[in-house]
């Protein structure tokens, strides 16, 4: 069972475009490579989870930070900035409700 949750502040969409705003927090770097496995990433998510769980005692240090991933059903970027974490989902419409709920599933 999942215990690392974060903290939404902020999120909307727009036909294929889907954005959600989080409160900056080491959290993230854990649930991050099991969000993309979610949402089809697979063998990504084993990569990024080193990537960014070895990130995660710097997360205050990146401040303008920007990367993306593309599968064939999700384009997302992911944003890093002073006190704020965001991603920009783009999908077809079909798949938001999958989105919500997976993302729901992370959250306080």
């Amino acid at each position: 069972m999942m215990t690392n949750k974060i903290n939404l502040v902020g999120s909307g969409n727009n036909e294929k475009r889907t954005f959600y705003i989080f409160k900056k927090d080491r959290n993230f770097f854990k649930i991050f490579p099991d969000l993309l496995e979610k949402l089809g990433f697979g063998l990504i998510s084993e990569a990024i989870k080193e990537k960014y769980q070895s990130q995660e005692d710097k997360i205050w240090e990146l401040k303008s930070y920007l990367d993306n991933f593309i599968n064939e059903k999700f384009d997302i970027d992911l944003i890093i900035a002073s006190n704020r974490i965001i991603l920009i989902i783009r999908s077809d419409p079909k798949n938001r409700t999958f989105l919500v709920d997976v993302i729901k599933s992370y959250l306080l």
